[in-house]
């Protein structure tokens, strides 16, 4: 689905725009996160499982970060965070594809 598509500008955009302003305030980074996720899949579903592994990876890495005290500590859980996020991203983006088609 891309911005410019009927899908998304007729049924996706005013039915997020919808849940968003009814629910209540505490619930909408809740709502953008499960519509993001729902666009995403729509498009990509094949790598919605790295998505959400990702994601739930960096929530509880930062979540550790907040709770812990050393610093040395929250910078080791920030470098982890960033390296599973660029990671990803350089194999994603350089080693999938530069693989030789037949």
């Amino acid at each position: 689905m891309v911005f410019s598509s009927n899908i998304f500008l007729l049924y996706f955009l005013p039915l997020f725009l919808i849940f968003y302003f009814v629910c209540p305030k505490k619930f909408r980074n809740y709502v953008i996160l499960l519509f993001s996720i729902v666009f995403y899949a729509y498009g990509a579903p094949d790598f919605i499982l790295l998505l959400l592994g990702s994601t739930i990876a960096n929530f509880y890495l930062v979540k550790a970060m907040r709770k812990n005290e050393k610093p040395g500590l929250k910078k080791l859980y920030c470098a982890m965070a960033i390296i599973i996020s660029l990671g990803l991203l350089v194999y994603y983006k350089y080693a999938i594809t530069n693989t030789p088609t037949s």
